[in-house]
C-alpha cells in the first residue's frame, strides 16, 4: 500500500499542472457552454477560436437569459466574457458569486438583502416548533433565541441549520443551557460581518461539531462529490458501508443503519433531500454550496480527502487517504 500511495503522490504535481493549464480550462468551459445552449456536436472541435465563434453564432439571433452561477475567480469570468455578445433583443446575463471582489469586478453588483428580524423569527419558529407563531417556553429561552437569531444575520441557511440543531433540545428544563452553549460557540456570527464566507463557515461548523462521531465522518465523505451533484442514497450508503463508517445495530442490516444516518443528516438540514418516493422518503440528496465549502475545508484540514481539479487550488499532502478528481 505504501508503494502505491507513493506512486500516486509522485504523479500528483503533473496531474495538478495538467488540470490548471489554461488551454484545457478554456476548452472545457466553452464546450460546456455550447452544451448548455443545446449544441452537443462539438467534441471534435478543439480550436478555442472556433468554439467561441460557435457560441457567438448561436447567441447572435437569440433573446436569452444566461445565469453563470458561483464564480470563484475573476479570471474565469474574463474567459467566459469573450464568448458573449450584445444583441438587440433585450438579452441579459446574470452572474452570482460569494466573493465581493469578484462581484465588483464583474460590475453592476447587487447584494441580496438578509431576512428581516420578523421573517427570521418566523423561519426559526417554523423549523423548531413546526409553526411560525409558537415561541420558546420561557423568557430566558426566548432571549437566548433572539441572540442566536442575531448571530445568523438574516441568512436563511444559517437560521435553518442552527434551528435544526436547537430543535433537538427544546424541552423547558434544558433549552436555555443548551441554546446558550450554541450561542457562545458561534463567535462573532454574521451580524455586521466583514468576511461573511468565513463567518458563515464558523456558524455551520457549530452544527458539524455537534454531530456524533459517526455522522461527522459520513458528512465529511460527501466532500467527495462536486458542487450541485445529485447523490443517490443507495450508492452513498453502500459507499459508507464499504468504508466501514456504519456501526451495526441489533435487528438492522448495515444498509438500514446507513439509511438512518442519511435521514439524520437531512433532519439536521446539512443535506437537501431530493426525489421522494411514494412514502415521502428521499431517494437522493444534494449538498448546499456553503455546507460543501465547510466540509471540503475540514476534509482537507484533517487530511480526510484530497480534491483535485476543483475551483479552489489545494496543496497536496505527502500521504493521501482518499483522492477525488473533479474534471467538469
Amino acid at each position: 500500500m505504501e508503494v502505491v500511495m507513493g506512486a500516486i503522490g509522485s504523479l500528483l504535481p503533473k496531474l495538478v499542472n495538467l488540470l490548471k493549464e489554461e488551454y484545457y480550462l478554456q476548452k472545457r468551459i466553452f464546450k460546456n457552454f455550447l452544451g448548455q445552449l443545446g449544441n452537443n456536436n462539438c467534441d471534435g472541435v478543439n480550436d478555442e477560436g472556433r468554439l467561441i465563434e460557435k457560441i457567438r453564432e448561436l447567441l447572435e439571433t437569440m433573446r436569452y437569459i444566461i445565469v453563470i452561477d458561483d464564480i470563484w475567480d475573476i479570471h474565469v469570468w474574463e474567459i467566459i466574457k469573450r464568448a458573449l455578445i450584445e444583441n438587440e433583443y433585450g438579452s441579459r446575463i446574470i452572474t452570482t458569486t460569494r466573493i465581493l471582489d469578484v462581484a465588483e469586478q464583474v460590475g453592476g453588483d447587487y447584494k441580496l438583502r438578509p431576512l428581516s428580524s420578523v421573517d427570521s423569527r418566523k423561519l426559526f419558529n417554523q423549523r423548531i416548533f413546526g409553526v411560525q407563531d409558537r415561541y420558546p417556553p420561557n423568557q430566558r429561552a426566548l432571549d437566548i433565541s433572539e441572540k442566536n437569531l442575531r448571530k445568523c444575520g438574516g441568512v436563511p441557511l444559517a437560521i435553518i441549520t442552527i434551528a435544526s440543531m436547537l430543535a433537538s433540545k427544546k424541552e423547558e428544563e434544558c433549552t436555555y443551557q443548551y441554546w446558550s452553549r450554541v450561542y457562545e460557540s458561534m463567535g462573532s456570527g454574521l451580524e455586521n460581518s466583514f468576511d461573511s464566507l468565513k463567518d458563515m463557515r464558523r456558524i455551520l461548523s457549530v452544527s458539524y461539531y455537534d454531530l456524533p462521531a459517526h455522522l461527522k465522518t459520513c458528512l465529511l465523505y460527501l466532500s467527495l462529490y462536486p458542487e450541485d451533484y445529485k447523490i443517490k442514497i443507495k450508492e452513498l450508503v453502500w459507499r459508507w458501508v464499504g468504508e466501514g463508517f456504519i456501526h451495526g445495530k441489533q435487528g438492522k442490516s448495515l444498509y438500514e443503519v446507513g439509511e438512518d444516518y442519511f435521514h439524520e443528516l437531512i433532519n439536521k438540514s446539512l443535506i437537501q433531500p431530493l426525489d421522494f418516493d411514494g412514502g415521502n422518503m428521499a431517494m437522493s440528496c444534494r449538498i448546499h454550496d456553503m455546507v460543501l465549502d465547510l466540509i471540503t475545508f475540514l476534509s482537507i484540514e484533517e487530511n480526510f480527502l484530497t480534491p483535485i481539479g476543483g475551483q479552489q487550488p489545494v496543496l497536496t499532502p505527502r500521504k493521501i487517504r482518499r483522492l477525488s478528481f473533479h474534471t467538469s
